[in-house]
């Protein structure tokens, strides 16, 4: 019974959930999307950090390094909170190999997970188109 209960809550655990129709996300993709979301929420941007692909994309007007992001995050700590956000609500295969959450963001705010040589990083997080 407490084998079940345990099993039920981290079915129905937000963060890093998968969308209902999605396949299920691998268990390290969801450790990585709950440490993003983790790291932002405190704004710990060195954890954050960690956890990007070097070669990050924060914005469609030409920016596309995880450093860039992180001093850009810095100066408007309101993105860091956007982004806890985002990796709280549901996550879903959007590509092969590429997971979104939200995967139906539209031109909203969504954050790219993709599984590199290092595991699971962060790959964008951007708004607009």
């Amino acid at each position: 019974m407490t084998r079940l209960l345990f099993l039920t809550a981290w079915l129905v655990l937000p963060i890093g959930q998968a969308h209902a129709s999605g396949l299920p996300l691998p268990k390290d993709a969801k450790r990585t999307i709950a440490a993003v979301h983790a790291a932002a929420e405190s704004k710990d941007v060195r954890a954050l950090r960690k956890l990007m692909k070097t070669d990050f994309v924060w914005s469609f007007g030409g920016y596309g390094s995880a450093d860039q992001a992180i001093q850009a995050w810095q100066e408007s700590p309101a993105q860091l909170k956007e982004l806890a956000r985002v990796t709280s609500l549901a996550c879903s295969y959007v590509d092969p190999g590429i997971v979104q959450c939200p995967p139906d963001a539209g031109m909203d705010p969504r954050a790219g997970f993709e599984k590199g040589k290092s595991g699971w990083r962060m790959t964008y997080f951007v708004a607009g188109d």
